[in-house]
């Protein structure tokens, strides 16, 4: 549940009073459970009852909040960050980190507002069709990004765990290792940045299918594992819950797609389909464009993107 600045959190601690948060900003559950950690940890070393049962109700909050994890702009905003700090360090327009290694301190992303808590997750870059006009740091100000369907937007990086990682560390290391690692793309170079989207994909809801068709498109993302009909080699692969609806396909296609994902290019037989060890989740989904970025850190937002760009239309703006 996220508590808004409409609202004021009353935290039971003690018979002797409340606790009582005034969110000037909207904060989910784990963040008023650090804020609630930080009274605690000034209060008189002799309030112990009070002390202990405070730390017990956020023990009790943030396991909760571990099955429950919500993806937040906030985690957006510090992707975004994490690129640009990397891509700046070059000062060129190479998605590469060579040259000149001196990041600038201003682009250093913050993870104060990110949940310390544990939880699979994966980023995904995607890149405006050149087909589509961006708006660019250069255009005349704007008071708010244009709008494109997700099918405008063509993949550039996807890459994440299903092991749980520590999110306040693991969002900035797949930021950063799905824009330039992906196998399947060239890395992201700095001038591509106007055109992109990102999307924070937080997984939960973890429970095991009767069969490898037992999920919703669109609802569920599934991990199948099985054996090839030959080997005892093991085969594995994901696919998250939108991917099925935006390829157009059913079940039945997403699974066969999956096979050959994880690497098994044998015959998909009735028999592997039955022995097929299928696993669904949910996914916490949150996206941001670039202009939105924009938008969001305002005077904040580093000269270096529209430097480059500058460079590269030296006369006027044009669409990339």
């Amino acid at each position: 549940t996220d508590y808004t600045d409409s609202k004021e959190t009353k935290f039971s601690t003690h018979e002797t009073g409340w606790v009582y948060l005034h969110t000037g900003h909207t904060y989910s559950a784990i963040a008023i459970a650090s804020e609630v950690q930080y009274i605690v940890d000034m209060a008189d070393d002799d309030a112990v009852t009070f002390r202990e049962e405070v730390n017990d109700a956020v023990t009790t909050l943030r396991e909760e909040v571990k099955r429950e994890v919500v993806a937040s702009r906030d985690m957006c905003e510090h992707c975004f960050d994490a690129l640009l700090h990397e891509l700046s360090s070059s000062r060129s327009n190479h998605g590469t980190t060579h040259g000149n290694k001196r990041k600038m301190p201003y682009l250093r992303p913050n993870n104060r507002k990110i949940p310390a808590v544990d939880c699979p997750l994966f980023v995904t870059w995607k890149k405006l069709s050149r087909t589509r006009p961006a708006t660019m740091p250069c255009d005349e100000k704007i008071d708010a990004p244009k709008v494109y369907e997700d099918s405008d937007y063509e993949l550039r990086g996807c890459i994440g765990t299903l092991a749980p990682r520590p999110l306040d560390s693991a969002l900035a290391e797949f930021a950063l290792t799905s824009a330039f690692h992906d196998v399947r793309f060239d890395p992201i170079a700095l001038i591509e940045v106007p055109r992109l989207k990102l999307a924070v994909s937080l997984l939960v809801g973890f429970s095991p299918c009767r069969d490898c068709l037992d999920w919703v498109p669109g609802l569920h993302g599934i991990i199948i594992k099985f054996h090839g009909d030959s080997t005892k080699r093991s085969f594995s692969a994901t696919y998250l819950p939108e991917v099925a609806v935006e390829q157009g396909w059913s079940q039945r296609e997403a699974v066969l797609s999956l096979v050959r994902k994880a690497g098994y290019y044998g015959t998909v037989t009735e028999d592997l389909l039955s022995r097929i060890h299928c696993t669904r989740y949910q996914s916490s989904k949150r996206s941001m464009t670039y202009q939105e970025y924009e938008l969001v850190k305002g005077e904040e937002l580093p000269y270096v993107v529209e430097e480059v760009i500058r460079k590269r239309n030296s006369e006027s703006c044009i669409n990339l």
